[in-house]
């Protein structure tokens, strides 16, 4: 009777003890079924969230994408134009003992984007958010300071220090302009991609400017006059492009 009560006692305690270890189980999965839970719920969240912007850049799409296959195909056919200027129309350009300023400014917009576009190819890596804080580079900056008329000196919004192109610098890129390799640059630069902030400010500032017109200009080079046209129409898309990505932001 003795050993018939230990084996009892022993049961007991053993019983005891699966109940306690089952009721720590049960909570652990109590726990973890609440984590599950709260997880699942999380998720189905941000899934929803994720479901929003989507919609929302959807519909901001839907509004301005006809507002930037225009504006891209504007620019398209600007430099189409630009390909079929004849190459003694650049070639007059040699011929100015001093280029008018208008001449000037528009070959600095130019050079300006020419720029950016080498340091594109340098690092085609560079993400767009670099680009679209970096300071006016340092082979820019009398090309800038040509398009802006800002001169030498500080440059608004920047910590760059302009200076102004020597006329053999001016002479040199007017000699580019009959190098068939800057149209092939020129297109091959994507329209569906804001520019970096120093380019698009510099190319709002000369466009801004009367002189930069078209019918000003094409009386002095209907080259010039073209190129002026096809930074018009290229600055156009980046105009949409950032009320595109305001419009997604809100």
């Amino acid at each position: 009777e003795t050993q018939l009560d230990a084996k009892l006692r022993s049961m007991r305690i053993s019983l005891r003890l699966l109940v306690e270890e089952a009721n720590r189980l049960a909570l652990r999965v109590a726990r973890e079924s609440e984590l599950r839970s709260l997880a699942t719920e999380e998720l189905n969240k941000v899934q929803q969230r994720k479901k929003a912007v989507e919609s929302r850049i959807a519909a901001v799409d839907a509004q301005y994408g006809a507002d930037l296959e225009r504006a891209r195909s504007l620019a398209y056919t600007s430099l189409r134009q630009l390909q079929r200027v004849e190459k003694e129309r650049f070639e007059e350009l040699f011929s100015f003992q001093h280029l008018p300023e208008p001449v000037i400014c528009s070959l600095g917009a130019l050079q300006a984007v020419l720029c950016h576009l080498e340091m594109i190819a340098a690092d085609p890596t560079v993400s767009p958010r670099s680009l679209a804080n970096q300071d006016v580079p340092t082979q820019a900056l009398s090309a800038v300071a040509a398009a802006t008329k800002v001169g030498g000196g500080g440059y608004p919004g920047s910590s760059a220090r302009l200076k102004l192109p020597t006329r053999t610098e001016t002479q040199s890129w007017a000699q580019d302009l009959a190098n068939p390799d800057l149209l092939d640059k020129l297109g091959a630069w994507p329209s569906d991609k804001p520019m970096p902030g120093w380019l698009a400010a510099a190319l709002e500032t000369f466009l801004a400017d009367p002189d930069s017109k078209p019918n000003i200009l094409w009386e002095m080079s209907p080259a010039v006059a073209r190129i002026s046209s096809w930074i018009s129409a290229r600055t156009q898309c980046h105009r949409v492009l950032l009320r595109m990505e305001e419009k997604r932001r809100d």
